[in-house]
């Protein structure tokens, strides 16, 4: 059904590939670096609302992927307040058949993991891993008294759950909430099974992000280990490995770690980390197991395909993730009761019971912790000593209305941002969030500890235009910050429109992507939100369907509202964020769509226009499409 589905996704139009986050259309090409087989196209385009991660294959069109030009590997993206520029890399034979006045479309390559899937299906099947699907495989554990020499520095259920993974013989899981360490724990799970148990150990994930941080704390905890531990150091000079070579793919891969093509299937002991695709085609062609166990890291996040994949690959495979946290990107349908497809760690907890929790958070103080375990945990998780008692720490005393939305007494704060009728972008919530984080830093907060989150991109997109740059201030949607964190996190619910919101609310409201939003803060979470839409909401679909996911994530919201301190404030801040940034000097430019003559370049079409800084002076900065078909930043006098 899975395969089907996304097949026949190629058969609908644009518009709807685009909103399902699966497409990006009028892009337009403006140069090729490079050639051959290590060429990176440079793409622009005014909207962005997909889902692509560095890594992601895409392939472009006209329209139809059926018939794509060329398929590339997404690098990076980043947005300049204006538009956003894609770095794509792969085999380019003819670079003038990309550029060009017509725009392209970018689909998500989806059939390039079509057979890998089949076949991780088929071992699955053949390892006789059907009944695990249903309940019929139970984790078996074995007593396993021999101590360990990477326990120590665990404490609490952290050693507790590293001793009990260690008992596992087939499979185990283990939830950890934010600030848990789970990523901790698999790195020194990872180290005893190569180490002590002469082991070749998979590390894996849904993203590369992911395996690149697991295999950074690898790193970390064996070079500190190492000083007294002959064997760690020596592991991971050269037994720390990443498998594949593509730019994409080791795009951000930490220092220490290796890029091999291929893993040599002799070399033991290894840690190597994988997609489970990539670690599937390494295998593929061996006897036996390529590896002795696998460690599936942000496993809330991994669907049964890869779970089953990651199973097959080895004799044993322990999940460390959370499923209240974001859940998998699939495209299945809903079951009969609402819900949208589980992760490994709901089956596990369907039909094996509970996974290991983690029951301690070194990331929230006490007041974020309260909340976030009562709304989230079934109040199991505690701060740590350390984090408890902490506080936000102000240089300087915040001025007007930030005053008490930035008060160290308030750790959870909801501001009352009056509007009304906005759907995916709200100026006034915008605005707030920018002077917010503007203040946060006037006040001694460093930039890069602050954090703005929105559910939707076109108002993260504005946030960072009002924001004009600031370095270190951090914007993007609740996907961007999984796996995050910072001292102050600001959210915008942006949407008041009632309608709006009654049809989004499964995914407004989604408590575990409330739980990502708020939980990514260590003193200080502001949330920002129109109360009287927002709560409306919450009492409507109460009336209506009780029992459906919506009025159960929009229970959860109205709970967490409740619990923080309320400050009501006007529609915009006392200094908008506009005031502080003038409008360039001299007349108008021309608007996009108008004629534009140039000394050099000749006569061109406005693509858009826009201020920026300029050798200090505010300048307009025109976009242009000339007639030679090349694309051009124009600065005005």
């Amino acid at each position: 059904m899975r395969t089907k589905g996304r097949e026949a996704f190629y058969d609908r139009p644009v518009e709807e590939r685009v909103a399902a986050g699966l497409a990006i259309a009028e892009a337009f090409c403006v140069s090729v670096e490079g050639d051959g087989r290590d060429a990176v196209a440079v793409f622009r385009c005014r909207k962005n609302d997909s889902r692509f991660r560095p890594g992601t294959r895409l392939r472009v069109s006209r329209g139809d992927p059926r018939r794509a030009l060329i398929r590339l590997e997404l690098l990076d993206d980043s947005f300049d307040g204006r538009q956003y520029e894609l770095r794509l890399s792969g085999q380019v034979e003819k670079p003038e058949s990309l550029e060009g006045p017509d725009p392209w479309v970018l689909d998500e390559d989806v059939f390039d993991l079509l057979e890998t899937e089949l076949a991780l299906m088929h071992a699955a099947e053949e390892e006789g891993l059907a009944p695990w699907l249903s309940g019929g495989e139970a984790p078996r554990l074995v007593s396993d008294d021999a101590p360990s020499p990477f326990i120590d520095g665990l404490e609490g259920s952290s050693r507790e759950a590293f001793e009990e993974a260690l008992r596992a013989r087939n499979w185990y899981s283990v939830q950890g909430p934010p600030g848990s360490g789970k990523t901790h724990l698999l790195a020194r799970l990872a180290l005893h099974l190569a180490l002590e148990r002469d082991m070749r150990v998979l590390v894996t994930a849904v993203s590369h992000a992911a395996i690149h941080q697991a295999l950074s704390e690898i790193v970390a905890v064996g070079r500190r280990i190492g000083k007294t531990m002959p064997r760690a150091a020596e592991l991971v000079m050269d037994g720390v490995l990443k498998v594949g070579m593509s730019r994409g793919a080791n795009e951000g891969l930490p220092a220490g770690v290796r890029p091999v093509f291929r893993l040599s299937p002799k070399k033991r002991p290894v840690i190597a980390g994988a997609t489970v695709y990539a670690a599937a085609r390494q295998a593929a062609g061996v006897s036996g197991r390529l590896f002795d166990a696998v460690l599936f890291d942000e496993a809330g996040q991994a669907p049964l395909t890869l779970a089953l994949g990651a199973r097959a690959l080895a004799p044993l495979a322990v999940f460390i993730g959370d499923d209240m946290q974001l859940p998998p990107v699939v495209e299945l349908p809903a079951d009969e009761e609402g819900e949208g497809p589980g992760s490994v760690l709901s089956l596990a907890r369907r039909h094996y019971g509970a996974p290991y929790l983690l029951r301690e958070t070194r990331r929230l103080n006490s007041e974020l912790c309260a909340v976030v375990s009562s709304c989230f945990y079934d109040d199991a998780l505690g701060p740590t000593a350390e984090a408890a008692p902490r506080l936000l720490e102000l240089g300087r005393a915040p001025s007007g209305p930030f005053a008490e939305i930035l008060s160290p007494e308030h750790s959870l704060v909801f501001v009352d941002v009056p509007h009304e009728g906005s759907k995916s972008l709200c100026e006034n919530e915008a605005r707030w969030a920018a002077a917010l984080a503007a203040e946060a830093a006037r006040c001694g907060v460093p930039p890069e500890e602050v954090g703005v989150v929105a559910p939707y991109r076109a108002q993260c997109n504005r946030i960072r235009h009002l924001m004009e740059g600031r370095r270190g201030l951090a914007t993007g949607t609740v996907e961007r910050f999984q796996g995050q964190e910072r001292e102050v996190v600001i959210l915008s619910m942006t949407s008041s429109d009632p309608r709006y919101i009654a049809r989004l609310a499964p995914f407004l409201f989604d408590p575990r992507r409330i739980n990502v939003a708020v939980s990514r803060a260590r003193t200080k979470a502001v949330i920002l939100g129109s109360r009287k839409a927002l709560l409306g909401a919450a009492e409507t679909a109460d009336e209506d369907a009780p029992d459906s996911p919506a009025a159960r994530g929009l229970a959860v919201f109205r709970r967490l509202v409740e619990a923080a301190h309320a400050v009501t404030v006007g529609p915009l801040p006392p200094v908008p964020v506009a005031a502080a940034a003038p409008a360039a000097d001299g007349p108008q430019p021309p608007a996009p769509g108008a004629s534009f003559e140039h000394p050099q370049y000749g006569t061109g079409i406005v693509v858009s226009r826009g201020v920026q800084i300029v050798e200090r002076k505010r300048r307009w900065v025109l976009t242009v499409r000339f007639a030679d078909l090349s694309v051009r930043e124009v600065v005005l006098p």
